[in-house]
């Protein structure tokens, strides 16, 4: 196995803003100008950092995780589903939002949104999906 050694003479040069600065943009046109690079739309919120986005990045569908993390705190403790979602990558604010996230789904959302006949990307049978039209003209 051949290891390949670079070893640098100069150190880089010292940054001139800090690479974990978030600062929100009136347009995205305003935020190149300032020489910011865009990780999102929107204001910035708890999961805005880079290490967060890089969690999206990693996972294109987060369903599978996080439902695996929400499923411990039906016999677990809040703190265990907050780590599992921290140990997903997460930061300890992101991983609280998503915990949230799945006490409100626990709560609130497990039939509603199936009895709106509405197609998600979690794939029910047939019998737990009443088909309706949506057709308010």
């Amino acid at each position: 196995m051949r290891v390949l050694l670079v070893l640098l003479l100069d150190p880089p040069p010292l940054l001139t803003v800090d690479p974990y600065r978030l600062e929100t943009f009136a347009d995205a046109a305003g935020a190149r100008e300032a020489g910011a690079t865009i990780t999102h739309f929107g204001a910035c919120g708890l999961c805005s950092s880079v290490r967060d986005l890089a969690i999206y990045m990693r996972y294109p569908d987060l369903t599978e995780p996080v439902r695996a993390c929400g499923l411990r705190g039906v016999f677990g403790s809040p703190d265990e589903v907050r780590t599992c979602i921290e140990a997903l990558g997460f930061s300890a604010p992101c991983a609280q939002i998503w915990w949230f996230n799945t006490l409100a789904t626990r709560a609130s959302c497990a039939e509603p949104r199936r009895n709106t006949g509405l197609a998600n990307a979690m794939c029910r049978p047939c019998s737990e999906v009443r088909p309706l039209d949506h057709d308010h003209r």
